[in-house]
Parts: structure tokens; sequence; C-alpha cells
């Protein structure tokens, strides 16, 4: 074997594995791409999505004492870097505002209200991460684990901020967001588009007062 051909060789075969090498040290690669669909700003669309009083209606358990499972959290810790004075400002909105009044059963979620609640949503690029901002009022940072659903002994993979702790990943077509929230709920997002112009959002929650898991579709079209 001559000397070039061995250097051929060697190229072949080591650089493919440095570079799975590298994707392994960087879990979080910059995978958000500048023309990435889920990009832009989008306005809820009442008529095709869910109605949420009447998914709700009759869905809550007796006796679990709302102040004890649903306190909304304020002020929390944020690691995915959107900002707590942010995030508290839009929940003393919230609890202040006369339409969290109106609807008793939307108090009951928790953290989950702008989930399900909010009529516009605004999905920007940062180098690593999504930036959701919904309403224009509550900023949270998504970061898509690059390693998929894969949770690490010190769980640097998880954001954590007022609604809770996410993990994001992709799966197939769509964006993947597992929450838990600091009563021990659970909230499964997936985000994806439906058509060019079309977002569907739809949300599974899975809390203590509930009697069972509820799943909640929201569909938004993308503003011109």
């Amino acid at each position: 074997m001559t000397l070039s051909t061995t250097i051929i060789f060697f190229k072949d075969r080591i650089a493919p594995l440095l570079l799975l090498i590298l994707v392994c040290l960087n879990p979080y690669q910059s995978a958000i791409a500048n023309d990435d669909l889920l990009l832009g700003d989008w306005v809820l669309d009442k008529a095709s999505s869910d109605n949420l009083k009447k998914k709700l209606k009759g869905q809550f358990r007796r006796r679990l004492p709302m102040s004890k499972f649903n306190k909304p959290i304020s002020g929390g810790r944020t690691r995915g870097g959107a900002g707590d004075e942010s995030q508290s400002t839009y929940w003393r909105t919230v609890k202040e505002g006369k339409e969290r009044k109106a609807a008793k059963n939307l108090k009951r979620v928790g953290t989950a209200y702008p989930l399900i609640s909010a009529k516009t949503l605004s999905i920007t690029a940062k180098e690593k991460s999504y930036l959701f901002l919904y309403d224009q009022l509550l900023p949270r940072e998504i970061k898509p684990n690059a390693s998929g659903r894969v949770y690490s002994a010190k769980g640097k993979e998880l954001v954590e901020d007022s609604i809770g702790h996410t993990l994001a990943y992709r799966k197939e077509n769509s964006l993947i967001l597992e929450t838990t929230n600091m009563m021990g709920g659970t909230y499964l997002e997936v985000v994806k588009l439906q058509a060019a112009d079309i977002l569907l959002y739809t949300i599974t929650l899975n809390l203590r007062l509930l009697l069972e898991p509820i799943t909640i579709k929201r569909v938004f079209n993308r503003k011109r």
C-alpha cells in the first residue's frame, strides 16, 4: 500500500468517526435554520380550534383545593434565558385580568394556561433555540435536544422556567415539548405544520385535578 493510498484510507475511515465524536460532544447543535417554516407570527383560528370551556367542562375533580395544585408560578428560575421578569409580569397580568376571572375552569390549569389560551404565537430563532412568545407577553425559550428524547443525569437538556421543566426534541415532522410543572403534572405539546401557512399545536394535559388526560387542539394561521 503506497503512502498516498494509506492517507486516503485513513481519511475516509477517520473523518466520519471524528464527525460523530463532535456531534456527541455537542448535544445542542445549531439546528434552527433561518428558513425554518415554524418561524413567524401566528394568529389563532378560533373556528378550527377546540372550544376551551366546552373541552374542560366537567373534567375537574371536585375535592382538590385550587390553591394547593394550581397556583400560577411567578418568577421561576429560567435556565433558557427567556427572562424571569418578563414571565413574572405575564403572570401578574393574567392574575389581574378580567378574562381569567370570567373563566373559572381556565384558572385551574395553572401554568398550562398560556399554552391553551394564547390567541397569538410568535416564533423566532436564536442560535440554538426557538423563542416562543405567547400573546406578545410571555416569552419561552425552547432548546431542541439533538439527541432526541434523552434525559441526562444533570438535566442540562432541560429548560427551566415558570411553566416548568421542558425537554424539547424533534420527531419526524413535529417539534415535541415535554414539560413537568412544579406540582408534578405534565404537558405534552406537539407543534407541526398542517400546511404551509397553518400551524397545528396540540397540548395534552395530565394533571392531578383532572379526571383523565385531556388533549386540546389549537390551530394557527400565519399572519400576513
